[in-house]
């Protein structure tokens, strides 16, 4: 199934009139299996009202379900009985449309509530009914192409002009050996084991594109209106046929320019490995034919040079980037989506794996790497990642080297999850786009959900980078994921933050620390007999409620606690202290301000990370007001006469 995207470039604008077009409360699904789609965010929009009024709004979504909204989140769907855009309310799992007028109304001042969803149940009926098997891919660690020849087939509608674009453009996104291309992308991020080059049809004799044009305008590849667009199509079945028809048609057209010399069918499946049309316009919000997704020709028969077309990408030519058309070919390479899909997902929001992935949620120009996992159990970029079994310090090359760039470290406590370490340097043509460069830590767990593959039904997830403030079902802060010295994060443990627990929230027993700073290499420390976890220990004095004589300052103490290197002292006016500092004494003198009461608690810490568990009980003093009164407590103090 599908292919995910977040639309990071600002810069691209996407402008499309939609005032004639049917918007669907929940979208027609193009279906599962090796059907896909392109996941936009935030692309700007401009609608228009059937008076002539203007409404500037945003698009985002994939080809599974996709939706307009404003600025601030709020649905804006088309009401089917005035043909108006309005705010959405959502009723009975679904989204229906409201008074509410887009660009006229402030949906806060009617109750409505942003970013609305219909229930998943909506979606998932609708992709069941599209479903299409999965072929078999390649064995674990074996590349499923050495080589990869995409063609790509132009295609304009019969109501539209030639591509403007000169072919010379779309040659620099496709095949440029240095630089942002997707050959010099898979030249990289495969370390020179699958190379892609792309062949352009029609074939041009000159610098401009020419392309295949279809018999049909563009509105007949649109849903049907009986007064807007009396030409489109009705129903999942016509849709299909269309679609079908028309890739059909584009492949026969320039199949007699394909050399036969040119390698179509590297594995020897007897299909052509890849094809690609990038069709002429831009993607339409409403439709399901003219958004970017993936899928296979169904129910027509196409080859070239007597190989079968099978499995086909499908473009609109204002959104040809390299970052889509890199995930887009890496499905076809084997590896599977990593980001959450909204018809099967309890939590379709939250992202395990974020932007570290190419399959995740990527930049929409510029492709970042897979992850090492990805690279060694789906691609075969990778033939293994070495196992750390003792104690010591290890150093990683970045993921871009083609060698020491990633360890394993297998949970103690389990007999299926593992962790991987890679470093992600933030560096290059491709790894700049990340969001900054350290140690990235994420866990395995293959068992999580065995009847899909990669992420897109979890929780719980195949794969899943730790972060702070996150959790299996939460994101936290995936931005600073990565440790570093330079981040002032160089540990990861059960008790740090995060920790690394494991799928059902219970301890991993991984131990890292002492995480170097970041450069041409990162180091860090791993404990794997774990370091002995500080035992149990109980605060000494200042006694619970204790009232302790005027003065600037306190001296704390405690027990010793056994396997402790030093102890972290929490001291402040609220329940919940702030860390004063750290010491490997059992005492600690602190500043103090009479007629205060303080509260104090402390923690002990091997030299792994690791704490006690539970830490000490949190107790409180006040220290007493100074004398403002000597005078009359001495006439208090004297004996009656």
């Amino acid at each position: 199934m599908g292919n995910a995207f977040l639309l990071m470039d600002s810069s691209w604008q996407l402008r499309e009139r939609l005032g004639w077009l049917a918007w669907g409360v929940a979208t027609l699904l193009l279906g599962v299996g090796l059907s896909g789609a392109a996941y936009l965010e935030n692309v700007p929009q401009t609608l228009e009202q059937p008076d002539g009024t203007l409404v500037e709004c945003f698009a985002s979504g994939d080809e599974f379900y996709h939706w307009l909204h404003d600025a601030d989140g709020f649905v804006i769907i088309r009401d089917p009985q005035s043909w108006e855009f309005v705010y959405a309310d959502k009723v009975d799992g679904r989204l229906v449309p409201t008074p509410c007028r887009a660009g006229s109304c402030d949906p806060r001042t009617v109750g409505l509530q942003p970013n609305l969803r219909p229930d998943p149940a909506f979606v998932q009926a609708r992709v069941a009914r599209m479903a299409v098997p999965e072929p078999a891919g390649a064995p674990q660690a074996a590349p499923r192409f050495s080589t990869l020849t995409n063609l790509v087939i132009f295609v304009r509608f019969a109501d539209q002009t030639e591509f403007p674009t000169s072919l010379a453009t779309y040659e620099q996104i496709h095949n440029a050996p240095e630089g942002n291309s997707v050959y010099a992308y898979f030249k990289e991020a495969s370390y020179g084991r699958t190379l892609v080059s792309s062949a352009f049809f029609p074939v041009s004799t000159g610098s401009a594109v020419v392309s295949y044009q279809d018999p049909n305008p563009r509105g007949y590849y649109l849903p049907k209106h009986p007064i807007f667009n009396s030409q489109g199509y009705e129903g999942d079945d016509q849709r299909v046929d269309r679609e079908m028809t028309l890739i059909a048609n584009a492949v026969a057209a320039i199949a007699p320019q394909v050399p036969p010399s040119l390698p179509i069918d590297t594995n020897s499946d007897g299909r052509v490995d890849l094809v690609t049309l990038i069709v002429r316009g831009s993607a339409d919000s409403s439709g399901d034919i003219l958004w970017p997704h993936r899928w296979v020709l169904q129910g027509k028969n196409a080859s070239i040079n007597g190989k079968a077309v099978y499995e086909f990408n499908f473009e609109l030519e204002t959104m040809v980037r390299q970052g889509v058309l890199s995930h887009e070919i890496t499905h076809s390479l084997g590896a599977p989506d990593l980001y959450h899909y909204t018809d099967c997902s309890s939590k379709p929001s939250f992202n395990p794996v974020w932007k570290w992935d190419l399959m995740a949620t990527t930049n929409y120009s510029i492709p970042v790497h897979t992850g090492a996992y990805v690279k060694q159990r789906y691609l075969g970029f990778i033939d293994d990642i070495p196992t750390i079994r003792t104690s010591g310090r290890y150093t990683l090359n970045p993921i871009t080297s083609p060698t020491n760039n990633a360890y394993k470290i297998v949970s103690p406590y389990s007999d299926s999850e593992w962790f991987v370490l890679e470093y992600r340097h933030a560096v290059g043509t491709f790894e700049s786009a990340l969001p900054t460069s350290g140690l990235l830590v994420y866990r395995i767990n293959p068992r999580a959900l065995p009847a899909w593959d990669g992420n897109r039904c979890g929780p719980p997830d195949k794969v899943y980078i730790y972060r702070p403030g996150g959790s299996n079902e939460s994101d936290g802060t995936p931005a600073k994921a990565p440790l570093a010295a330079d981040h002032g994060r160089i540990t990861i443990n059960d008790y740090t933050d995060p920790p690394s627990y494991l799928t059902d929230g219970t301890f991993g027993g991984l131990s890292i620390f002492d995480v170097s700073e970041v450069g041409d290499t990162l180091s860090f420390s791993v404990a794997i007999a774990p370091c002995a976890v500080p035992g149990l220990f109980e605060l000494s004095s200042p006694d619970n409620g204790a009232t302790v004589a005027s003065a600037s300052s306190v001296t704390l103490s405690w027990a010793a606690s056994t396997g402790a290197s030093s102890y972290r002292v929490y001291v402040g006016t609220s329940a919940i202290p702030p860390l004063a500092g750290e010491t490997p004494e059992t005492t600690l003198t602190v500043p103090v301000t009479p007629g205060t009461t303080y509260y104090w608690r402390v923690v002990a810490t091997n030299a792994c990370g690791q704490v006690a568990s539970p830490v000490s009980t949190t107790r409180s003093f006040t220290v007493d007001i100074s004398n403002r009164h000597p005078l009359r407590q001495r006439i208090r103090q004297q004996p009656a006469s």
